[in-house]
């Protein structure tokens, strides 16, 4: 990094650099990676705070007002996860699930966690079980339903303790 230039953002997930912004000047900038909340909406604070400078005529850093940051939610203490496949059930049918859901593999195993994926569509790269690296740890090809569901937790989980669901709709941890 430059010597008057200081960190803005930093991606809670991987510690990589988003932003930058000048020490003393009222300069800034971020580069946002994909997986940032859809739309402008969550970043749109730049707008506004770029705007207000400019109305204000700030010509100092100690000019710029950014709102405060929520602290990063903890990480759960979890070894196992099940993944909730949602492949499409036919050629073309909605293959931004199942590259979403290999994707989410991928970065479950990265993070050193056990996957359990249960997915009713043998045709999906999710379900695919040769050596490449992310695959998942067991596939169950059932229907995704409360009963099917129901029974792999009882397989997977020996212990009474609860099932925790994450703000996804599709990935539920399993403690060990």
């Amino acid at each position: 990094m430059p010597k008057d230039w200081i960190p803005l953002f930093t991606n809670a997930n991987d510690r990589s650099n988003e932003g930058i912004m000048h020490k003393t000047l009222p300069v800034f900038s971020a580069q946002f990676h994909p997986e940032a909340h859809c739309g402008p909406s969550d970043t749109e604070f730049l707008f506004d705070t770029f705007l207000d400078a400019c109305e204000k005529n700030v010509k100092t850093v100690e000019g710029l007002v950014f709102p405060s940051r929520k602290p990063a939610v903890p990480k759960p203490s979890v070894k196992k996860v099940l993944l909730l496949g949602s492949g499409g059930t036919s050629i073309g049918q909605a293959g931004e699930f199942d590259y979403s859901g290999a994707q989410a593999i991928k970065a479950l195993k990265q993070e050193g966690l056990e996957v359990i994926l249960m997915n009713p569509n043998i045709a999906s790269v999710q379900t695919n079980v040769n050596e490449r690296a992310g695959k998942a740890d067991k596939v169950f090809f059932l229907p995704v339903t409360p009963a099917f569901v129901e029974e792999i937790i009882k397989k997977e989980v020996r212990s009474k303790r609860r099932l925790e669901r994450s703000d996804s709709k599709s990935t539920y941890y399993l403690p060990t």
